[in-house]
């Protein structure tokens, strides 16, 4: 009787007590056990309901948060945030040197790959002897359209207080005309070539920048090289060939018969001619306007009319 006991109580831990072998628990017992786990199972369906109307009132509510955002425009604030996380990735762009530290690679389409890599610093980098200031000024900041100026022998273009182009002759034509292809904040002022050292000095930092500062400033920078130029052009609509001038931009030259030209740069700058990069430019007609203070072009005067 105790072994069968012991034995039932290891089997059937939370059977009612047993009063000896064979024994049976009472009738009454059973019924009040199935009430109580009916009760607990209504509790739990009920519980379990209110969940999921819980659930869906706040699915509900936010469909309607969506749709509502939806409807309304979006911010500037949300604008961006919206552009970083679905937009591509951007490089960082500055007009301060050294500021790719490693290669970075930019996946193109048909499975190409644009890698962008430290540059070089080398001894005619005009960006070297310029303030961050005066670097950003030769830097475009929007597609470059072409100021057409045409200009005579004894004649000057001066490209701000860093560069200078005389034209010593103009082959056949009375003019040739250069295109110049450079940040729209490089000003530009046509004169004598007998006053333009004078204008340099005297305007440097003000209706000639860059570079910023005075005669102080022009002294930092060094005396200006020369280089001679000569170019066969072919015509007023069609570039003969470009002038490059290192960290400033090119001009593309345009005119008859032998052209040429003297460029005054800073020492080391590099001043090279070459095969015209967009050599289809009409010189005939929509050439720019000087003022006396700055040059004006053409989509320019249309403006101010």
């Amino acid at each position: 009787s105790h072994l069968t006991d012991r034995r039932s109580r290891v089997h059937c831990p939370s059977a009612a007590p047993l009063t000896g072998r064979g024994s049976q628990p009472e009738p009454e017992a059973e019924e009040e056990e199935d009430e109580q786990a009916e009760e607990e199972g209504s509790e739990e369906e009920e519980k379990g309901s209110d969940e999921d109307e819980a659930k869906g009132s706040d699915e509900e509510e936010e469909e309607e948060d969506i749709e509502a955002a939806a409807e309304r425009p979006l911010s500037k604030g949300e604008k961006a945030a919206l552009a970083r996380q679905t937009g591509p990735r951007l490089l960082t762009a500055s007009h301060l040197p050294g500021t790719t530290l490693e290669p970075v690679r930019v996946r193109c389409r048909n499975g190409l790959s644009l890698f962008d890599t430290p540059g070089l610093v080398l001894e005619g980098q005009l960006a070297r002897r310029l303030t961050p200031q005066e670097v950003a000024l030769l830097l475009p900041r929007a597609p470059i359209k072409p100021a057409q100026i045409s200009l005579g022998a004894g004649k000057s273009l001066l490209l701000g207080g860093v560069a200078r182009v005389d034209v010593l002759a103009c082959g056949f034509a009375a003019q040739l005309v250069l295109a110049v292809h450079a940040a729209p904040s490089l000003t530009l002022h046509p004169t004598a070539t007998e006053r333009a050292e004078e204008m340099r000095q005297r305007h440097v930092g003000g209706m000639l920048s860059p570079p910023l500062g005075g005669r102080e400033r022009l002294e930092m920078l060094g005396p200006l090289e020369t280089t001679d130029i000569e170019i066969e052009g072919v015509g007023f609509r069609r570039a003969a060939a470009d002038v490059a001038i290192g960290g400033i931009g090119w001009l593309a030259v345009l005119g008859d018969g032998l052209i040429k030209l003297r460029v005054h740069a800073p020492k080391h700058v590099p001043v090279v001619p070459r095969e015209p990069l967009i050599p289809f430019i009409d010189g005939t007609r929509g050439n720019s306007k000087f003022t006396g203070t700055r040059v004006i072009k053409p989509e320019m005067k249309k403006k101010r009319r």
